[in-house]
């Protein structure tokens, strides 16, 4: 008898240990993989035929579909601001569009995220216009930043993935073609 009550005894201390190592690992967890943040800053995203030059300093609307897209950065060195502008996106004309900036810590990558969804929950139109997508990133000190540009079209499954890679922010501006290759 004195040995169950002993051992009783030492049987919450124990779950309690237990319990409290359960709890430490699920919050901790939980921190590691905090929400991220958008940093993307001054969003715009064209009307069908793309930005005017008045909007951009890019081309005039009015582009066609057969132009190839196009991933533009600029970088202000005196401001930290490098500005990305995804030129002739085509999309079916009725979306809902965004765009955001993400970094991945882990992977030391800015991530742009495109989104393109059926307007209001709708179905789709059946035509096709090219947009333009345009987004800011503010504090950027470094003269090399890795990027990585994804397209998310809701209704046609998962994330596609446009470009991957190194700008040279020392060169100031840069293209890099996407599509057609």
């Amino acid at each position: 008898m004195t040995q169950s009550i002993m051992f009783m005894k030492k049987m919450p201390g124990r779950s309690y240990s237990f319990f409290m190592f359960i709890l430490l690992f699920l919050f901790c967890g939980r921190y590691a993989e905090a929400e991220p943040v958008d940093l993307g800053q001054s969003p715009v995203i064209s009307e069908c035929g793309g930005f005017t030059g008045d909007e951009t300093g890019s081309r005039q609307r009015g582009r066609s579909s057969d132009e190839a897209e196009q991933l533009q950065w600029r970088y202000d060195a005196d401001q930290k601001i490098v500005t990305f502008i995804n030129t002739n996106v085509s999309l079916n004309c009725c979306g809902d569009h965004f765009i955001s900036i993400f970094f991945d810590e882990r992977m030391k990558v800015y991530i742009i995220n495109e989104l393109d969804q059926p307007r209001d929950g709708a179905s789709r139109c059946r035509c096709q216009c090219v947009y333009d997508f345009k987004i800011d990133l503010h504090g950027i000190h470094q003269d090399r930043i890795l990027i990585a540009l994804y397209r998310h079209v809701t209704d046609r499954g998962g994330k596609q993935n446009l470009f991957l890679g190194s700008l040279d922010l020392n060169r100031g501006q840069g293209a890099v073609k996407l599509y057609p290759k």
